[in-house]
């Protein structure tokens, strides 16, 4: 079994006085931290099937270009998460999805591959790191 992952970038970060994601932590964008560690996961962890980056930025979008991942533009950011959800799983070769946000700068890949290790070998249809 193998997995999408969904990085879900779309947010308007309204508390945030500005576009939290661009936002510098150690010198480098906040989302960049997140989508780092899951381009060095899918190089190493075999149930990593695709990364799929759902964002209504551009900055963010033309930052990608090079990366190997799958951008998605989300043009209709005002319904909310789910319209992100959809266009990921819309987007999708697979049936079976982790969705990640990209506002965590400071998850370890460690506790990021252990979850999705531990998740296929459950073979159960619902997990979650907490």
């Amino acid at each position: 079994m193998k997995l999408s992952i969904i990085v879900l970038a779309s947010g308007n970060s309204k508390r945030f006085n500005g576009n939290k994601l661009l936002h510098k932590i150690n010198k480098k964008p906040m989302y960049l931290h997140t989508l780092d560690k899951l381009i060095d996961l899918k190089k190493v962890n075999d149930n990593i099937d695709e990364i799929i980056f759902v964002t209504k930025y551009d900055e963010i979008i033309n930052n990608l270009k090079n990366k190997d991942i799958k951008v998605i533009k989300n043009n209709n950011s005002e319904f909310g998460i789910s319209q992100s959800i959809k266009l990921g799983i819309s987007n999708s070769f697979n049936n079976v999805y982790m969705f990640i946000v990209c506002d965590q700068p400071y998850i370890k890949k460690e506790t990021i591959n252990k979850f999705i290790n531990e998740f296929i070998r459950s073979k159960k249809n619902l997990g979650c790191v907490s």
